[in-house]
């Protein structure tokens, strides 16, 4: 067996054997691994405390738990991408009550290929995750220059009485003579300014 690059994590928390039996036949070790199999909301939450997940398959209700809950939280504090497989006279409601928190909802009985099809989905979702994971440091930086020169420009307009462009000015000035970035130009200016 060849074993891709990058393997996809799996969370599998069913009370199902049949279902269990049936998924793990969609999971390869090759592309998804390791398969970890549950069975209740509260040894889920014990497991994700320490352990991120790649992909999460919830195969509502278990014994202590419809789920759901479990599988927006999951959404929303996590990169994970979330199945959640639920009884078919249930899935309107379930879906439209958890569509706002990017789960994924599938009704049962489906079929092998369906579920194929939507673990195809749910890895295309998990690397555009990471792809937005990867962008948001720098994000996160830009956005601190950005505080950082703005802090510093109103400190001179304040302290010095320049006008806002002569103090922008300032900053990239001083930023590109000596050759410094804007947000370590800023960072001087404020401490100069005794900030």
């Amino acid at each position: 067996m060849v074993f891709r690059s990058s393997t996809y994590s799996v969370l599998l928390l069913s009370a199902s054997e049949k279902f269990n039996t049936a998924t793990r036949q969609l999971l390869p070790a090759g592309e998804f691994w390791p398969v970890t199999e549950l069975r209740s909301v509260s040894e889920a939450r014990q497991r994700l405390v320490g352990s991120p997940f790649d992909i999460v398959i919830i195969n509502s209700p278990l014994p202590d738990d419809p789920g759901t809950g479990l599988a927006a939280e999951i959404c929303e504090s996590s990169d994970a991408a979330v199945l959640l497989m639920v009884r078919s006279e249930l899935y309107g409601d379930v879906y439209e009550k958890l569509l706002p928190s990017g789960v994924v909802t599938l009704s049962r009985p489906t079929s092998l290929q369906l579920m194929s099809q939507t673990l195809r989905g749910l890895c295309a979702m998990r690397e555009r995750l990471r792809g937005v994971r990867r962008s948001q440091p720098s994000v996160d930086s830009k956005i601190e220059e950005i505080r950082l020169v703005n802090r510093a420009k109103w400190l001179l307009i304040e302290k010095r009485g320049l006008s806002e462009d002569e103090a922008h000015h300032l900053i990239l000035k001083n930023a590109m003579e000596r050759r410094i970035s804007k947000k370590a130009a800023a960072e001087e200016m404020i401490a100069g300014l005794g900030e």
